[in-house]
């Protein structure tokens, strides 16, 4: 009676591929039906180049350039616009064309146009009644604004006519539009001027505030900088947890990092005076 209930196990399993077929059906040859040795060797090498390839692609233009001053165009309407430089290199080249000073061409033979029938032409004069930021392009004969050019940004229409920004400037027989250009105190180009003025002052200067610090400010600053870099360490080869519940600093427990890192700091600072 037993015998006759026990049931088999193939009632309730059954073999998914036929026997027949499982000594053709080998790892091995699974592994060549999915995909063939040849094409794995093709797949990687193919990898290879694409990595190599991609490792020649040229740097984004928003990358830091290496620029040389010596090489930065005199003439306006050639020069590349400041936004087109990295934002780290800006100011620097901000300061080399300040320094250089505007494109004042005074000895030129400036070229004649015709205004409403009577010839025109630029006239030297004018850089000294807009001296500082009134330029001249040989090669395209209109002015800009040195000032405006090094900060430039989206509100270009400020302060006047945006010529002087853009395409240049060259009605000659609207002396005016100069004037217009300037505008009021808080016009863009009166800001403008300011900033070029704030860039030359080295009290004004990050790396001149830097540079200025006391022997003891920067002693103190190493120590705390090896200081948190040694505890990280510690605690990184120990895997303690950094953060706490609460970072605030009326806490009771701020977290093992700034609670270990604050008292090693202080207790080295001490030692260091002391001895």
């Amino acid at each position: 009676m037993a015998a006759t209930n026990q049931k088999s196990m193939k009632q309730f399993f059954f073999c998914k591929v036929p026997k027949s077929s499982l000594a053709t059906h080998n790892p091995s040859n699974l592994e060549e039906d999915v995909v063939p040795k040849s094409n794995l060797a093709t797949n990687n090498q193919s990898n290879l180049e694409e990595d190599a390839n991609q490792s020649e692609v040229p740097l984004h233009s928003s990358q830091k350039q290496q620029i040389n001053l010596e090489t930065l165009n005199s003439d306006p309407a050639e020069r590349t616009q400041i936004l087109d430089y990295h934002p780290n290199l800006r100011d620097v080249i901000r300061r080399a064309y300040i320094q250089r000073g505007a494109c004042q061409p005074r000895e030129h033979n400036f070229p004649q146009t015709i205004f409403y029938g009577v010839m025109r032409h630029f006239n030297p004069k004018w850089f000294v009644d807009y001296h500082g930021w009134l330029e001249y392009s040989i090669s395209n004969d209109v002015t800009y604004c040195l000032s405006c050019y090094l900060f430039k940004d989206d509100n270009i229409h400020q302060g006047g006519d945006d010529a002087f920004l853009s395409i240049g400037f060259k009605s000659w027989n609207k002396k005016k539009s100069f004037d217009k250009h300037v505008g009021g105190p808080s016009s863009f180009h009166n800001q403008a001027k300011r900033k070029c003025v704030d860039l030359l002052r080295q009290q004004q200067s990050i790396i001149y505030a830097f540079e200025k610090q006391s022997d003891q400010v920067k002693h103190d600053y190493w120590i705390r900088l090896t200081v948190s870099v040694n505890v990280v360490r510690f605690f990184l080869k120990q895997e303690f947890a950094f953060r706490g519940h609460d970072k605030s600093k009326t806490s009771f427990n701020r977290g093992n990092f700034l609670k270990f890192s604050h008292g090693m700091q202080k207790n080295v600072i001490k030692f260091m005076i002391m001895y």
